[in-house]
């Protein structure tokens, strides 16, 4: 669509002002419905991403749902680094050599990644404080494990 204005009325521009900042308006207004949306999913406890290591995503209940053969694979990564003898890189390693590839960061992530224990975390947002939130979906880990295993990782417990 062309438009056609003349600049030489100077009340014009106002028109030209309109037209210029009128799709960017639409743009905020769309972004933050998106974002209010997204955050009011997560306060009703779903998790809306790609499911992480050891979930699968179920496209009919919109939901995320215990993968057993990589569920066993998380399970072992937090059983051994709750011992407090192995370090994340041998975790990394000890899992490597049953198959599995991961990234010296995906470990890590992964063993302080809260949604194993059945918790969503909503980030802090305007005034709304950032808190965990009990999830829909199953845990794999149990709480108690995964309290152990962030111990270790911040050096609280030695070995």
């Amino acid at each position: 669509m062309e438009l056609w204005i003349d600049f030489s009325i100077t009340e014009n521009l106002y028109l030209l002002a309109f037209y210029l900042t009128a799709p960017q308006v639409e743009k905020d207004r769309l972004s933050q419905r998106t974002k209010s949306g997204m955050r009011q999913a997560l306060k009703e406890n779903r998790w809306l991403w790609k499911a992480p290591f050891g979930y699968t995503n179920n496209r009919a209940t919109k939901l995320i749902e215990v993968n057993l053969e990589q569920a066993t694979i998380v399970r072992f990564c937090f059983d051994l680094m709750a011992t407090g003898v192995f370090k994340a890189k041998e975790v990394r390693r000890k899992v490597q050599e049953k198959g599995m590839k991961f990234y010296k960061q995906g470990i890590l992530n992964m063993l302080q990644n809260a949604i194993y224990v059945g918790k969503i975390l909503v980030s802090a947002f305007k005034d709304d404080p950032e808190e965990f939130r009990t999830g829909l979906h199953q845990a794999i880990v149990d709480e108690q494990i995964f309290g152990v295993v962030q111990n270790v990782l911040s050096g609280k417990k030695k070995p």
